[in-house]
């Protein structure tokens, strides 16, 4: 029952935007993939479906995942924190979503979980409409910090008998660099404190609604 408000939230959300385009479930589930009863029953607050069938769902309706899950009053402050692990992604969005009194979802580790995507980033029509439809902050940090970070969380298995971890790791940043680039704003994290963070991405949001 805890997860019924969510999904009626994101059911009422996929018929709004559905009807609003004119298209039928059929139409929906073609482009989804997700069957036509499914959707009857996400569209009724039923469906319990996983973030990647939620994935597929939001490409066939051409809006970002992040617009069905955010409350009326969120959507025009929706801010999308992109990087690997370790550029602050959770401790920055936590204190962010705070300060705009907004929720804070960590969609990108469950992206990662339920599907086959590397990254949100690395699927270009989730990327670019993440783009279009949110503030798009790319949290850039030195290979060196994004090591120590995730090593402070408690986290070693990405480096645990991996005489190599570094060098992927650089490697891994070297080839995402050039998409995580094009996000709205880029906030490096390598100096600045939480704080000074926020307040920077804040600062950006004011001048984009103005």
């Amino acid at each position: 029952m805890e997860h019924a408000p969510i999904l009626y939230q994101i059911g009422r959300r996929v018929r709004a935007r559905r009807t609003s385009m004119g298209w039928t479930l059929r139409e929906i589930a073609e482009r989804s993939g997700v069957s036509s009863r499914f959707l009857w029953d996400l569209e009724a607050g039923k469906g319990n479906i996983s973030v990647a069938r939620l994935v597929d769902v939001a490409n066939a309706l051409d809006i970002p995942i992040v617009s069905l899950m955010s409350t009326d009053g969120e959507q025009k402050r929706v801010v999308a924190l992109v990087g690997l692990r370790g550029a602050g992604k959770s401790t920055i969005g936590k204190a962010l979503a705070k300060r705009l009194g907004v929720r804070f979802l960590e969609l990108d580790t469950l992206i990662e979980r339920d599907t086959n995507l590397g990254s949100i980033v690395t699927d270009p029509e989730t990327w670019q409409l993440l783009k279009r439809r949110t503030h798009t902050v790319w949290l850039k940090a030195s290979p060196e910090n994004h090591w120590k970070r995730v090593l402070g969380q408690g986290d070693t298995r990405p480096m645990a008998n991996r005489t190599s971890a570094m060098a992927e790791l650089r490697s891994m940043l070297s080839l995402r660099s050039a998409l995580y680039s094009e996000a709205a704003q880029i906030v490096d994290t390598n100096s600045l404190r939480v704080p000074e963070a926020v307040r920077m991405i804040c600062a950006a949001l004011r001048q984009r609604q103005e």
